[in-house]
């Protein structure tokens, strides 16, 4: 006895929807290049804006550093100020000079 296949035989088989394959592929590469150009375009932007901010940041940095540099030099001026004035008391006291008495 012969046994009968099932499924499909070749000269059986419905042909490829050709239009709806190709109209598929269309709007595939079509979001496809869609979305590859927002990549890049949004890549771009975010760059933009960190440099942005990174320099941003860079001024305030300098700026307070020139503002702790400012504020180290009258330190060391007004210090530098004490000293000598310090020199100047240290030695009229060792003098006996303003106390009221003199070696």
């Amino acid at each position: 006895m012969a046994e009968k296949k099932t499924g499909t035989s070749l000269s059986t088989r419905q042909p490829l929807p050709w239009p709806l394959l190709f109209i598929f592929l269309f709007l595939t590469m079509a979001i496809a290049g869609a979305g590859y150009f927002y990549y890049k375009t949004q890549k771009q932007r975010v760059i933009k804006e960190q440099i942005a901010q990174l320099r941003a940041i860079a001024d305030l940095k300098v700026a307070q550093i020139g503002n702790w540099l400012g504020e180290r030099t009258a330190d060391v001026s007004q210090a530098s100020d004490e000293v000598e004035t310090g020199k100047v008391k240290l030695g009229g006291f060792l003098l006996g000079v303003g106390h009221g008495f003199a070696f």
